[in-house]
């Protein structure tokens, strides 16, 4: 009994560093803005931005190519070749997957 009374008085002496202690560990693991949601957070914004140059690049090849099919009929004819598999009436077109 003696040994847990000196215990909880050694705990009692030292309560403000166990209450700093208490809040730091909530704060920083079961808050909304804790440490774990923080590294979440950064980790998909990296994401959304590869994402951002990603659509970026694709922007910019389509509006060249529209520049280009806008300049030159044979442009869009190939286009519409590769893209959308038209062809003229006296050719057939086989198409291997």
């Amino acid at each position: 009994m003696n040994k847990a009374l000196s215990i909880l008085k050694a705990f009692w002496r030292k309560r403000s560093l166990w209450c700093a202690i208490f809040f730091a560990v909530m704060l920083g693991f079961f808050d909304d803005n804790s440490v774990k949601n923080l590294m979440t957070l950064r980790h998909e914004n990296e994401n959304l931005r590869q994402q951002v140059e990603k659509y970026e690049a694709e922007y910019e090849e389509a509006l060249q190519q529209l520049q280009t099919m806008q300049n030159s009929q044979d442009a869009v004819e190939r286009i519409a070749r590769i893209r959308l598999q038209m062809k003229t009436d006296d050719e057939d077109i086989y198409i291997v997957e």
